[in-house]
């Protein structure tokens, strides 16, 4: 693939904001447990404001992927990341694992996240039996200290002005089901990233989307992820030190300088936004924006860049390696 300006690779930021709801998913009575709870919602009330604060300081926009539940119990906290100019992208309704939803229900999750998101922006309240409980952590958004200062947004019912705000989709968790990606397309979204197939985006199938690809290497959750009781990871505890992940995140940024690819760092902002992990970001930041060769990208940016490659030299679609993999067994 050939960057924009002459450069050589490329660099995007994502970052999740799941709070307390991959717990919620996971049992609903997990409901109860406040303790696991309140290691998820440091996210949207705490780490997400911080992160703003970190890519503010670099000038830099992100992705940021918020579930509807989220977009519901923090307005503000959504329409503040529009403001600062990041991307928002659609992170599923409850974050429920596909897994364990049909056809039907996925398509369900996503169109309604996306609905969620759009009353977010425009301001407008949730419904009341879609309220989060009374609980103190459910507030209408983190304290940011140097908040950007409010817009007002208006999102039109036009079809193609509505998914203005959110033209792209995160799965997330599980598998989608066969022909998602055309559910996708068929409503209204242009592209994915869903998948840890490449190093570089790449048309899906036959479906018009464009999958956006991350890999596990720079997934903030696979290092810092961490809880107690629940288990998460499950089967034992892992605290990776920081300088280890620095060091491994360093090699990536090498590695991609080196090749030519898509440098895509994947954040959550409960794991991120943590104080000392935001200095580590802090730092590698810097270290990415003078490298030589850089060019920072966001998700609709590489969709318009893929659209505008011929099909026969963008990556190949993974659904359609499985079915070579397939006959040839």
């Amino acid at each position: 693939m050939i960057w924009p300006d002459d450069s050589t690779f490329a660099f995007l930021l994502t970052i999740d904001i799941d709070g307390d709801l991959p717990l919620l998913a996971e049992n609903p009575e997990n409901v109860h447990r406040l303790k696991s709870r309140s290691v998820g919602l440091y996210g949207p009330e705490h780490g997400a404001g911080r992160l703003l604060r970190v890519l503010g300081k670099h000038d830099l926009h992100a992705d940021w992927f918020i579930p509807g539940e989220i977009a519901r119990r923090y307005p503000e906290l959504v329409r503040e990341i529009a403001a600062r100019g990041h991307g928002i992208g659609v992170h599923g309704d409850k974050h429920l694992d596909f897994d364990r939803l049909q056809a039907d229900e996925q398509i369900a999750e996503m169109v309604n996240g996306r609905d969620a998101i759009i009353d977010a922006l425009r301001n407008r309240p949730a419904p009341i039996d879609q309220m989060p409980d009374a609980d103190p952590r459910h507030s209408s958004g983190p304290s940011t200290h140097d908040a950007a200062p409010a817009r007002a947004f208006e999102v039109a019912d036009a079809r193609e002005d509505r998914l203005g705000a959110c033209n792209g989709f995160r799965i997330p968790a599980g598998e989608w089901a066969p022909g998602f990606p055309d559910a996708m397309a068929a409503a209204g979204f242009s592209w994915s990233s869903s998948l840890p197939y490449s190093e570089l985006p790449y048309s899906l199938g036959q479906s018009g989307l464009t999958e956006i690809p991350f890999k596990y290497e720079l997934d903030d959750n696979q290092y810092l992820g961490f809880n107690l009781d629940p288990p998460f990871p499950p089967g034992g505890s892992r605290i990776t030190p920081l300088e280890f992940v620095e060091e491994n995140w360093g090699y990536e940024l090498q590695g991609a300088a080196q090749y030519g690819t898509l440098l895509h760092l994947r954040l959550n902002a409960e794991v991120m936004g943590i104080a000392s992990r935001a200095r580590m970001l802090d730092r590698f930041l810097g270290k990415v924006l003078s490298t030589e060769g850089v060019w920072v990208a966001s998700c609709d940016r590489l969709d318009e860049l893929t659209r505008g490659f011929p099909s026969d030299r963008t990556e190949s679609n993974p659904y359609d390696l499985s079915m070579r993999l397939t006959h040839r067994q």
